[in-house]
């Protein structure tokens, strides 16, 4: 892959911005589209943070999407930086975007808001959702990276 000239790469930060606002915005809405049509409550374990000390129930949801956002710029950051040691950015994107797919079960069994541990279909759009993360980071990153050779 043909490296950028330094004066053309976006910052480290904006790099960040993107690859955490991008995905995490589009994954939300997925989930949200998801629990509304197949009445599976993805969405609400994405945001779901009631089983944490501290946090009242009944939070408003867009501070619960706020704190979903800011787990993504931190998945983002590892990205970025993990992007300055390695040149192809689909592996790392899709580690990344994995990475959550084992909290399914402890979040489902932290709290009576979230699907049951049973439920498969809503595992099945967890899995399918944080795949499609991982890819919107590798692609995020092969675009941003400039053209190939």
């Amino acid at each position: 892959m043909k490296k950028v000239p330094a004066h053309l790469q976006p910052a480290l930060w904006s790099q960040i911005l993107i690859y955490g606002l991008v995905p995490g915005i589009i994954l939300g809405l997925m989930f949200k589209t998801v629990e509304f049509y197949q009445f599976t409550r993805v969405y609400t374990l994405l945001l779901n943070v009631d089983f944490i000390p501290g946090f009242q129930k009944d939070l408003p949801e867009w501070f619960e999407f706020s704190l979903h956002l800011a787990v993504s710029l931190g998945l983002g950051a590892a990205f970025a930086v993990l992007l300055r040691r390695y040149s192809r950015p689909w592996l790392p994107g899709l580690l990344l975007g994995l990475v959550p797919v084992p909290l399914f079960v402890p979040l489902t069994l932290l709290s009576a808001r979230t699907p049951e541990l049973s439920d498969g279909a809503a595992l099945v759009w967890w899995v399918a959702g944080h795949l499609i993360y991982g890819l919107l980071l590798g692609l995020l990153g092969r675009i941003m990276s400039g053209p190939r050779k």
